[in-house]
């Protein structure tokens, strides 16, 4: 969230280097109109040194926002491991709680005594033949 808030404050922070870099070169437009040298070159000085700090803010921020994309893209794959652990601790011990139940066991009882009449079937198959 933090990074967000940073991001969005350097884009304000760009913006209004922006529309300070315009301001300028206008009143430098008006200053050369209006004929004093001097101030013509301070305030070409300033609208040149408040582009390079708009062009500087504007490579953090796209500095910024391709780390944010990428952190982005770190928690989703993370999200949906934790998502899949989640899923398969979530069936084991379903399974679990099933082979603890009275059914389950029910079921294992069923199943010994199919086991023993199918083999005292064979058993008696045997003998008979």
């Amino acid at each position: 969230m933090v990074l967000f808030d940073r991001v969005h404050d350097a884009s304000r922070v760009i913006t209004s280097m922006g529309n300070k870099v315009d301001f300028l070169h206008e009143e430098v437009q008006r200053l050369k109109e209006g004929g004093d040298p001097e101030a013509v070159a301070t305030t070409e000085g300033q609208a040149s040194e408040a582009q390079n700090i708009a062009k500087n803010l504007q490579a953090k921020l796209d500095e910024t926002t391709r780390r944010r994309e990428l952190i982005e893209k770190e928690f989703g794959e993370t999200w949906e491991e934790l998502v899949d652990l989640c899923q398969m601790d979530l069936s084991r011990q379903a399974i679990e709680d099933y082979k603890k139940s009275s059914r389950f066991e029910m079921g294992l009882v069923r199943i010994g005594r199919v086991s023993l009449e199918y083999g005292y079937q064979l058993a008696s198959a045997r003998l008979r033949a």
